[in-house]
Parts: C-alpha cells; sequence; structure tokens
C-alpha cells in the first residue's frame, strides 16, 4: 500500500482500516491475522489469503447446505404433522372440504422444497 500523507489529504476511512506497516503482533485484528498466516513468518502472502478465500467459500457452501438440509427436515415434519393433526377428531370434516385447496398449496409447497433439497444434492453428486 502506498503511504498517505495525512496532512493534506486526511480520510478518515483509511486512517481507521488501513495500517501501513504495522505488525501483525500490533494490528488491531492480530488473532484473525495470526491464524491467516500459516506459516508463523508474521507476513501474509497472497497465497495464504488465497487459501483463506477458498476456506472460507467451503465455510459458506456448508452453511448453505446444512440450512437447506433444515429448511427440507421442517417441511417434511409439517407435512407428518399436518396430515396427523387433520386425522384427529379436533377439526370436522366440513372446515376439511373448505379448508381443501389452501392445504393442497401447503402440502405442494412442502413437498417442493423437500423435492429441490434432493434434486441439488443429486446435482451437487454428479
Amino acid at each position: 500500500m502506498a503511504h498517505r500523507d495525512h496532512h493534506h489529504d486526511p480520510d478518515p476511512y483509511y486512517d481507521r482500516h488501513h495500517h501501513d506497516d504495522v505488525p501483525i503482533e500490533q494490528h488491531a485484528h492480530n488473532n484473525i491475522l495470526k491464524n491467516i498466516d500459516s506459516n508463523k513468518d508474521g507476513i501474509i502472502s497472497e497465497s495464504e489469503i488465497d487459501r483463506e478465500k477458498e476456506l472460507l467459500k467451503i465455510y459458506q457452501i456448508e452453511q448453505k447446505v446444512r440450512t437447506q438440509r433444515r429448511m427440507a427436515w421442517i417441511a417434511m415434519f409439517g407435512i407428518i404433522l399436518m396430515t396427523i393433526f387433520l386425522f384427529t377428531p379436533i377439526i370436522s370434516i366440513a372446515k376439511i372440504k373448505v379448508l381443501a385447496e389452501l392445504l393442497g398449496m401447503y402440502y405442494l409447497a412442502n413437498a417442493s422444497i423437500i423435492g429441490f433439497y434432493f434434486g441439488a444434492q443429486a446435482y451437487m453428486g454428479k
């Protein structure tokens, strides 16, 4: 990074977020930087930054898959619980007939979520 002359061109954002020639030990985020510096030489190289970017990308993909799996399980349990609930005597047949179209959309929406999850898993497995 180029050195800025703070007397002629002050930039508060630059001053707070850029630390020219500051060793890792003195940097405000030194724990994060120490983790990125894999060879512990005190210098963060381009390859270490690239490695950290790849690890972050893998972590984000893993989080996305976990969220999709959780959504699929919630949709599955929703279908099962709604079906059990509809077979109890709590709701009359007349009310079920009135809600038939809405219930059909509910089942279709949840089945779509489940189908999307399994389809995405099959596609990613190729």
